[in-house]
């Protein structure tokens, strides 16, 4: 029924146009378009899907390469880190350890400077003392040797009036 309803609109055309159409050999050749063209679409479309997955592929593997690249960059970036920190970590105990002992040699001496001070101070006390003693002592000298000087002009005084005295007791 589909198939005289095609004729009918096939001789409709052929006396419209004055030409004839073979519908069925027309829609065989369609038909074959089309699916040469579905093919050639399909394959295209295959085609298309392995550029994508491809490109895909690729662009995982750069970015896998790109994340081992900066895994790499962190970990020696953190590497330089630690080592610059354990230099400064050590120069910081060297400082330190230079430090120490400059308070300690700083302190031996000040220990060392006070102890002469100490010493001389003693020894100007000593000296002030001793010269105040030979003062004291110089003194003492000078009133015993005025005070025998006197007992020494006394006893020549008596010495001359016993004279005197043996001297006129005698004549």
């Amino acid at each position: 029924m589909g198939n005289t309803s095609a004729k009918a609109s096939a001789k409709n055309v052929q006396k419209q146009t004055g030409c004839s159409i073979n519908f069925i050999g027309h829609t065989q050749l369609e038909t074959q378009q089309s699916l040469a063209a579905l093919a050639e679409s399909k394959e295209r479309r295959r085609a298309e899907l392995l550029a994508f997955e491809e490109q895909q592929a690729k662009r995982m593997a750069d970015e896998a390469k790109l994340r081992s690249f900066s895994q790499a960059n962190h970990n020696k970036f953190l590497n330089q880190i630690t080592k610059s920190q354990k230099e400064f970590e050590c120069k910081l105990a060297e400082v330190h350890q230079q430090k120490e002992e400059s308070r300690q040699k700083f302190s031996k001496q000040l220990h060392e400077t006070e102890a002469e001070m100490e010493a001389s101070v003693i020894d100007v006390l000593k000296s002030i003392q001793a010269h105040r003693d030979q003062k004291q002592l110089q003194d003492l000298v000078k009133a015993e040797e005025n005070q025998s000087q006197s007992l020494l002009a006394i006893k020549l005084e008596e010495f001359k009036n016993l004279r005197k005295e043996d001297i006129l007791g005698m004549k």
